[in-house]
């Protein structure tokens, strides 16, 4: 453990206050099997009182006493300033903001959150995994720079472009939209209610259940005498099967 580390890195306790629950239960065993210590003589630590005890490792008169000590006794975890001294009274904290802001760094460090800014490259702490940026400024830099065209040597990539499998509208989309599919959030919601077409089985003629329009089917339009491009025709029965189309719906 580090010397500003009060718990255990492995079971997360305080090894202090274990020892100390450790000796109670020794103790406390030892009195229900008729083997109790024999009270000792001690001084307390914060009054200079003498008292008598069966806990060896007891160190205060009482609790008040205790937690008096404490209190007097506390120092800063950084720069091991007495708080007390600094009028703090609560026993624990910081004796200045510096040094508090020195243990957020240390946490910050030790945890991977003390990162650089994308856009200045100024290092400072993420409050999220997802915080990429020291500040709002250099967000709204970085996503005016993205838009730059990508011809001006050392810019970012700038604007592209693409089609709507909706409404079959172009539009578009800077470098951090490019997994953006449709260009509403109409023609989205569309996609995702619209009811996909059953598969046809094989060997079935699939003409008979497309929904393409005679108009934009090349086997309608001609009179059955073309197929559309990547079409197959096989004979079933004794007739021309269409059964693989890449416009069948």
């Amino acid at each position: 453990m580090s010397g500003n580390q009060k718990y255990c890195a492995e079971c997360g306790r305080d090894p202090e206050k274990a020892r100390r629950r450790y000796a109670a239960a020794v103790a406390a065993n030892k009195r229900h099997a008729g083997e109790a210590d024999k009270p000792v003589e001690k001084v307390c630590k914060n009054c200079g009182k003498t008292f008598l005890t069966v806990y060896r490792g007891k160190d205060f008169c009482t609790s008040s006493c205790g937690e008096a000590y404490r209190i007097n006794h506390a120092e800063c975890p950084i720069c091991h300033t007495r708080l007390i001294e600094k009028g703090i009274t609560t026993g624990k904290g910081y004796c200045s903001e510096a040094c508090r802001e020195e243990a957020r760094l240390q946490r910050a460090i030790q945890d991977g959150d003390y990162i650089a800014c994308e856009q200045c490259g100024k290092k400072f702490i993420r409050k999220n995994f997802a915080n990429r940026f020291c500040s709002k400024e250099c967000y709204e830099a970085y996503r005016e720079a993205a838009k730059v065209p990508a011809k001006e040597p050392g810019k970012k990539p700038g604007l592209a472009k693409k089609v709507c499998p909706v409404c079959k509208k172009e539009f578009t989309v800077s470098p951090l939209q490019m997994s953006k599919r449709y260009c509403s959030v109409e023609c989205r919601n569309r996609a995702l209610s619209a009811p996909k077409p059953a598969a046809a089985k094989p060997g079935t003629h699939l003409c008979t259940t497309c929904r393409v329009s005679q108009k934009a089917c090349e086997r309608f339009s001609s009179g059955f005498k073309k197929l559309p491009e990547g079409a197959e025709l096989r004979k079933v029965n004794g007739q021309d099967v269409v059964v693989a189309c890449p416009k069948y719906r």
